[in-house]
């Protein structure tokens, strides 16, 4: 149990560099991995994410300047992480760490059928009208 803690306690010091992330997913993919995952872990406050859950700065931007999106899995257990990554790359967006009683409250949100992610459905609906 001592020896967990002390693990933990160095895992939380340590921080890769967005550069470190995007290099070790490249080495994955080039190694044949057909996916990488980015680590949020259960809690969403861990790895990409700081403490309060917010993205840090810099490592998803990283990752897909030498990853393909397609080829990334977004670790997002929290609503808003969800919200950000169907916002920002579509509702096709590959996520993963979703807890199983949140699943279908995750797809209502990919379909837009939530005021969360409504917005750029109406938005794309009237682009495709105009």
């Amino acid at each position: 149990s001592a020896g967990r803690d002390r693990l933990d306690l160095f895992v939380a010091e340590w921080e890769a560099s967005p550069q470190a992330w995007s290099e070790e997913a490249l080495r994955d993919l080039d190694a044949g991995a057909s996916h990488v995952i980015l680590e949020g872990r259960e809690s969403g406050t861990c790895g990409m994410y700081d403490a309060s859950g917010k993205l840090k700065p810099g490592i998803v931007d990283a990752v897909l300047e030498t990853s393909p999106l397609a080829s990334v899995i977004f670790e997002a257990p929290q609503k808003k992480q969800q919200v950000h990554f169907i916002e920002k790359y579509g509702d096709e967006v590959n996520l993963g760490n979703i807890a199983l009683e949140d699943a279908l409250s995750l797809e209502t949100l990919r379909l837009g059928l939530r005021g969360d992610t409504a917005r750029q459905y109406v938005m794309g609906a009237s682009n495709a009208t105009a």
